[in-house]
């Protein structure tokens, strides 16, 4: 995880042109860059509403940040304060939730973790972290061990336990931008943070979103965005996960960003890629990250047990660079 991104899969949006179609109300479309990614929003309003989306941005940046020293969550990693907000306890909770149903898979307080393999805020790393390093740093590890108390104060497993939410704080903040626009009486739009997604109502055209899951082309410094499949997509969230641009190179080996918190160390993946469909953008966005920890198997039987959720899983076959698609059920039918 990088600039308060977990590497991702990236999501393309469709979006068609908006001076060739009629609609009752215009679509505004506001861009960007936040939290160490691009963002893009296109909605359906008379009037546009950028203060409004950079205030929710900067409001999230403010409290969850593990990049932004000013941020709650630095002053909470760093000790200078226990003092937790609305946003911290709400990706706090679900955070425990993703950890208890995946058996470990999700832990934001792997946050040492990440730093020691070079994908947190200190920056990449010149040589492979030691045993040592590692087991020094797992002490630290476990989310479970961590409960926010009475007085809405966060009590950690020890004083030098710390979070990194970045795997679920951009669909968090998906979240809340919809939030925002549906109270501003929108009703048709698609937001888009660093690939997670958040959709409702229809396109300009009046037809579905569309959305195009990119295929695991590697690209570190070069996006290369090719299209393996597009869904329509209507009331719901994606959130995609994939190691295969967030990654480095340790000792002549690459690194991708999904860390084992079992092991401290990068997990040993069946997947290329998960992308999830979920009620919302913080649920889809910690499955997706957990999902690529786990084999192919458990991941399948976990998102078989949450209701309204759906997943795609991108696995390797063979050493050609050739992929294998594995969906369960209700996963919408896609197209090229």
């Amino acid at each position: 995880m990088k600039d308060f991104v977990k590497a991702t899969l990236s999501v393309l949006l469709i979006l068609f042109s908006i001076s060739a179609c009629t609609s009752p109300m215009p679509y505004q479309h506001a861009e960007g860059m936040t939290w160490g990614t691009t963002f893009h929003i296109t909605y359906s309003s008379n009037a546009p509403l950028d203060d409004s989306i950079k205030a929710v941005l900067s409001t999230i940046d403010n409290s969850l940040s593990p990049f932004n020293d000013k941020s709650l969550l630095s002053g909470i990693n760093s000790g200078a304060t226990d003092s937790t907000d609305t946003f911290f306890r709400k990706v706090f909770s679900e955070s425990v939730y993703i950890n208890r149903i995946s058996g470990g898979a999700f832990d934001p307080t792997i946050a040492p973790i990440i730093d020691l393999w070079g994908f947190g805020p200190k920056g990449a790393i010149s040589a492979t972290p030691t045993d040592a390093q590692i087991d020094s740093a797992m002490a630290y590890v476990g989310i479970d061990k961590c409960h926010i108390n009475s007085d809405n104060r966060i009590v950690k497993k020890t004083p030098y336990t710390q979070f990194n939410f970045s795997a679920i704080a951009k669909g968090f903040g998906c979240d809340l931008l919809a939030q925002m626009l549906e109270r501003n009486g929108v009703k048709n739009f698609i937001i888009e943070i660093g690939g997670e997604i958040v959709v409702r109502g229809t396109s300009p055209r009046k037809t579905p979103w569309r959305v195009m899951i990119d295929a695991p082309i590697p690209g570190n410094d070069t996006i290369i965005h090719e299209g393996m499949a597009v869904i329509e997509a209507d009331s719901c969230a994606i959130a995609t996960s994939g190691n295969y641009r967030n990654y480095h190179s340790v000792d002549s080996t690459d690194i991708g960003h999904t860390m084992n918190p079992a092991t401290g160390r990068p997990a040993k993946l069946d997947m290329l890629s998960v992308t999830i469909i979920a009620p919302t953008c913080m649920l889809a966005d910690a499955l997706a990250t957990c999902c690529m920890a786990m084999p192919l198997d458990s991941a399948i039987q976990l998102i078989n047990t949450i209701p309204n959720v759906e997943a795609l899983f991108v696995t390797p076959m063979g050493n050609e660079g050739k992929w294998m698609v594995h969906t369960t059920p209700g996963f919408p039918e896609r197209s090229r």
